[in-house]
C-alpha cells in the first residue's frame, strides 16, 4: 500500500529572510487547529456565505411592487434593482481578495461584512429606484468578500484531501441561498407561488451536495494511491465528468415543457438535473482552483466569482429578447446545445490540465 506524502510547511529562517512557522506542529498554523475549531470557523464562514447570495435574490419577488412604488416604467431599471447586486460581486473581488492575502482574512472579511450590513439598511431606506440600485451595488461589494476570502480560509484550514467535504459545507450557502431568496422573499399568494418555482433547483442542489460530499475526497484518495502517493489537482476533476452530462438535459426539458404548456410541476422538476450537475461542476472547479493555487486561493477564486457574476448580471437583461425572437423551446435549446458542446471540457482538463498548469506555473514571489 502506498502512503501519501505529508505536506511540509515553511519554517522560520530569518537569516535567509524566510518567515514561516516555528515547527511543523506549530499550534498557530491553521492546518494544525483542532478539527472542532476548524469546523466552527467553517460554520461561521458558511453562514455569511448563505446570507450574501440569499440577499442577491430575495428582492426579486418584490420588483413589481418597487416599480409601482417608485413609478418605474423601464423594465431595465427594474431588472437592475436585482442584478445591480451582482455587479457588486464583479467589483469587490478585484481588490478584496488581494487585500485578504496582504493583511489577513479576518480584518478584511469583518470590514466587508460591516459594509454589507450598512448598505443593506440603506437599501431598506432608499427613497427612489436609483438609490436602491446604487445601494444594492455597494451591498454586493461587501457581500462578495465571503465568496472569495472564504475560499482562502478553506485553503488555510484544510489539506487537499479534506477539501471536498469542506467545500460541500462551504458552497451549500452559495448554491442554496439564491434559491431560498425568492421562496422566502414572496409575500401574498401569487408572489409566493412564483418563488416556489425555484424548488426544483433546491432539490437538485441538495442531492448534488450529498453525492459530491460522499465521493469527492474518496475518489481523490484512490487516485492519489494509484499515483504512488503523489497528489495532482487534476484528480479533483474526474468526478466533474459524471456531473457535466446532467446540465444540458434541463435546458431541453424545461424549455419544451414550458412551450408545450404542460402541468406546472413538469418544468420545475426539469430544473433539478441542472442544479444537480451544477453542484458537481461548481464545487469541483472551486476546489481545483484552490488545490492548484492554495497560497493565492482568494485571488484565484476572485476570477471565478467575477466571471460568473458578470454573466449572471447581464444574462437577465438579454433574456427577454432571447425568448421573444424564437420561443421558450428553442431559446432554451440554444443554451442546451451550447452546454452540450461544453460537456467534453472536463475530460480535456482532466487529461491535459496538468501539463498546461505546470507549463504556465504561477510565481508571484
Amino acid at each position: 500500500m502506498t502512503v501519501a506524502k505529508k505536506e511540509e510547511y515553511p519554517l522560520m529562517d530569518l537569516d535567509n529572510n524566510i518567515v514561516g512557522w516555528e515547527s511543523q506542529d506549530d499550534p498557530m498554523n491553521p492546518r494544525n487547529y483542532h478539527p472542532s475549531r476548524k469546523w466552527f470557523l467553517m460554520l461561521l464562514i458558511s453562514t455569511i456565505t448563505l446570507i450574501s447570495p440569499f440577499t442577491s435574490s430575495v428582492f426579486s419577488p418584490a420588483v413589481p411592487y418597487a416599480e409601482k412604488e417608485f413609478g418605474v416604467t423601464s423594465t431595465i431599471l427594474g431588472t437592475l434593482s436585482v442584478t445591480g447586486y451582482l455587479f457588486g460581486y464583479t467589483t469587490g473581488p478585484m481588490f478584496i481578495s488581494s487585500l485578504s492575502e496582504m493583511f489577513g482574512r479576518r480584518v478584511i472579511l469583518s470590514a466587508a461584512n460591516v459594509e454589507f450590513v450598512a448598505f443593506q439598511i440603506g437599501c431598506a431606506l432608499a427613497p427612489n429606484i436609483s438609490t436602491l440600485i446604487a445601494f444594492r451595488f455597494l451591498t454586493g461589494i461587501g457581500g462578495s468578500a465571503c465568496l472569495t476570502t472564504g475560499s482562502g480560509v478553506l485553503a488555510d484550514l484544510f489539506v487537499a484531501k479534506q477539501r471536498g467535504l469542506a467545500m460541500t459545507a462551504y458552497s451549500s450557502g452559495i448554491l442554496v441561498g439564491p434559491v431560498l431568496g425568492p421562496v422566502l422573499g414572496g409575500y401574498g399568494w401569487s408572489t409566493g407561488n412564483s418563488g416556489l418555482s425555484y424548488l426544483g433547483l433546491g432539490v437538485g442542489f441538495i442531492l448534488g451536495q450529498i453525492v459530491f460530499g460522499m465521493f469527492s475526497d474518496r475518489v481523490v484518495t484512490q487516485l492519489e494511491a494509484r499515483n504512488n502517493g503523489i497528489y495532482e489537482p487534476e484528480m479533483r476533476l474526474s468526478i466533474s465528468i459524471f456531473f457535466s452530462g446532467f446540465i444540458p438535459v434541463s435546458f431541453f426539458w424545461y424549455g419544451w415543457a414550458v412551450q408545450a404548456h404542460t402541468h406546472w410541476i413538469v418544468p420545475i422538476i426539469g430544473l433539478a438535473p441542472f442544479a444537480f450537475g451544477m453542484v458537481g461542476i461548481y464545487n469541483t472547479m472551486q476546489t481545483y482552483v484552490i488545490d492548484s493555487y492554495p497560497r493565492y486561493a482568494a485571488s484565484a477564486m476572485a476570477a471565478l466569482v467575477v466571471t460568473r457574476s458578470l454573466m449572471g448580471a447581464l444574462m437577465p437583461l438579454a433574456g427577454p429578447e432571447m425568448y421573444k425572437s424564437p420561443n421558450y423551446g428553442w431559446g432554451n435549446s440554444l443554451l442546451g446545445f451550447i452546454t452540450l458542446a461544453m460537456v467534453p471540457l472536463p475530460v480535456l482538463f482532466h487529461r491535459f490540465g496538468g501539463a498546461l498548469r505546470k507549463k504556465l506555473d504561477l510565481r508571484l514571489d
